[in-house]
């Protein structure tokens, strides 16, 4: 089982990949992100920006927690699939919302922008929104590789 820690990891990540395009195919989960987002940034002007930037990172912020959450508990427990009971949900929550928002590619953000633009959001609105919500759902791909590799490390002590 040591020599094959990656595994469990890798089964996590392709399983989130798979779920969140899944969503997005059956529940156009980008457009109606796309749609909530502009519906409430349409009122704020020229604060778009920091409260994209602030939806974005609290919802890294409650990924984390949830994180954080699961390793306690398999830590309380001795084993590291006991964290799986809140990392899991906090996963299929989040990487649907992080698909959307980050940067893709070479394209930057020209799918999420597009996105917007179906939703009614002139160039100015899709520019703020896109760049100041991108930041944190960069940081979120880097707390998710993170957080499943290091909660089956098995240098961590359970």
């Amino acid at each position: 089982m040591e020599a094959a820690w990656w595994v469990t990891p890798l089964i996590i990540g392709i399983g989130a990949l798979v779920w969140s395009v899944f969503l997005d195919i059956r529940y156009s989960v980008d457009r109606r992100l796309a749609d909530l987002w502009l519906a409430k940034i349409r009122t704020l002007g020229a604060w778009a920006g920091p409260f994209s930037f602030l939806i974005s990172a609290t919802a890294l912020i409650a990924f984390c927690l949830l994180v954080v959450a699961g390793f306690l508990l398999g830590q309380h427990f001795g084993s590291p699939y006991w964290s799986l009971i809140t990392t899991i949900p906090g996963i299929m929550a989040y990487v649907p919302f992080l698909m959307a928002t980050v940067p893709a590619k070479f394209s930057a953000y020209s799918r999420w922008r597009s996105e917007l633009r179906s939703s009614g959001a002139v160039p100015k609105e899709q520019r703020s929104i896109a760049w100041w919500a991108g930041p944190p759902s960069i940081l979120g791909i880097v707390a998710l590789t993170i957080s499943t590799f290091w909660m089956f490390n098995p240098a961590i002590a359970w």
